[in-house]
């Protein structure tokens, strides 16, 4: 797909909090630049996809396996749909299964014509796959992952559904009515727990985390008011009337105001330390991490002093995603979270109906854990925001070289260049213009990215 086939809309315009992203190369700040938000330290370009900023380290091979899983959605929805009229062929004229297949075989039809059409505004296009799948999270390895999901989320409500409404009783209940603040949620979906946590827990900004494209693109048009019609295959249909369902998915509530979504691995989110007053994993901790330890310092970094991380959701494994060795149970994961600086202040299990739809037989079950969890006091995470020298922000004093900084490891060329050149009397605009002279560093740019090499290495040695 050529790089410059994004969403054309009107960028200048964005309406997102830059304040609280990074750029996910050099961690530098990141500003508006005609179509992209451009990278002010190592100058990288990110694409807005439908108004969603998509901060991924090498977002246009992403959006390339977009673009060939929808090829082979589209191929595989081919194949199905001429299999189909094989098998009505094969049937005499009057079994009752004709009709049912031949429904099944239109339906598909305007099926793939309305995932195509969803995932068009974020320059997502059925292509060929030129480079192999890259490895990931097992079931996430085609288009229509979380394709129900996207039912359970924005249409199941209306025919007597309340998962989603006994999923945010239970946050709702665990932030017992301190206010959410600024918010991240990581692994949002198609953003209904999330937009509801946003709605009614007294959040002043949410940004909506996720990689799965189809139902960020389906839940930013509900949010926004659209009303969207979508079909519904459920696997075990009461009747042959439901083997296909036309859903229309809406928000009762949209237009929410200080709600985000945003393209970026909740593994690593693209954002400062310390800025969140709450983070939110919900049906996460267990299905996208190989091992949970390794998320855990990424929640505490990226809690302000006094936040706190709600969790909702099962400790339910992947076999082929998970090692025995960490599918940890309930009561080593407390032990686990105390260790990494964590208190417990509340938590409850409950047994919650999970994936049933109402046109579907089936369904399961799940032992669902919600908590809440706070930097303990003296951690590291209680004491993370620390007084910031004032040489950060001015520009003509001189920059010392203090202790932390003989094991800092750069993460980017130019942060290791500002790193060499720090000598503990050159000043940021010193440093600027050495870069300018000796290294084509545009003019423009450099004193910005001195002063947020400096702003970075100063956090990362002083947790």
């Amino acid at each position: 797909m050529p790089a410059h086939d994004y969403d054309r809309g009107t960028v200048p315009a964005l309406d997102f909090p830059l304040e609280l992203v990074r750029c996910p190369q050099c961690a530098g700040g990141l500003a508006v630049d005609a179509d992209l938000l451009r990278c002010s330290t190592c100058g990288h370009g990110y694409p807005v996809l439908a108004g969603m900023p998509c901060l991924l380290p090498r977002p246009h091979d992403v959006i390339g396996n977009w673009c060939a899983r929808l090829g082979e959605f589209v191929a595989n929805n081919e194949d199905t749909r001429t299999r189909l009229l094989a098998d009505i062929a094969a049937l005499p004229p009057s079994s009752p299964s004709r009709a049912r297949l031949g429904n099944l075989q239109r339906r598909l039809g305007e099926h793939r014509e309305r995932i195509v059409a969803a995932l068009a505004p974020l320059g997502v296009v059925p292509t060929l796959r030129v480079a192999p799948e890259p490895v990931g999270v097992p079931g996430e390895g085609s288009i229509t992952a979380y394709y129900h999901q996207i039912h359970r989320d924005w249409g199941w409500d209306a025919d007597g559904s309340e998962e989603n409404t006994r999923a945010i009783e239970l946050v709702r209940e665990a932030a017992a009515d301190r206010p959410l603040g600024t918010t991240i949620v990581l692994g949002a979906g198609a953003c209904r727990l999330a937009s509801d946590a946003h709605r009614t827990c007294m959040a002043t900004t949410t940004l909506a985390v996720d990689i799965a494209p189809l139902p960020m693109a389906i839940g930013c048009r509900v949010l926004a008011g659209e009303r969207v019609t979508m079909l519904e295959f459920p696997l075990a249909p009461p009747d042959a009337h439901h083997a296909c369902v036309e859903r229309e998915l809406a928000s009762a509530s949209p237009g929410l105001p200080g709600f985000y979504q945003l393209f970026a691995d909740g593994l690593d989110p693209p954002c400062p330390a310390g800025v969140f007053d709450t983070v939110i994993t919900a049906w996460f901790i267990d299905q996208v991490p190989t091992d949970l330890t390794t998320l855990l310092p990424t929640i505490a970094t990226l809690l302000r002093a006094g936040g706190r991380w709600i969790n909702h959701g099962p400790l339910i494994y992947h076999p082929n995603h998970t090692s025995i060795r960490h599918r940890y149970a309930r009561d080593e994961v407390r032990d686990l979270i105390a260790a990494a600086g964590f208190a417990f202040v509340n938590e409850r299990v409950d047994r919650l109906l999970f994936m049933q739809s109402p046109a579907c037989t089936q369904g399961r079950t799940e032992s669902v854990w919600t908590f809440v969890a706070e930097p303990a006091q003296g951690s590291r995470q209680a004491t993370a925001l620390t007084p910031e020298p004032s040489w950060l922000a001015d520009p003509h004093a001189p920059i010392p070289r203090w202790s932390g900084l003989s094991g800092y490891a750069p993460p980017h060329p130019l942060f290791a260049r500002v790193l060499g050149l720090l000598d503990g009397q050159r000043t940021a605009r010193d440093i600027a213009d050495i870069l300018i002279d000796q290294h084509n560093v545009p003019s423009h740019a450099a004193l910005a990215g001195v002063q947020t090499c400096v702003a970075e290495m100063w956090r990362a040695t002083h947790p």
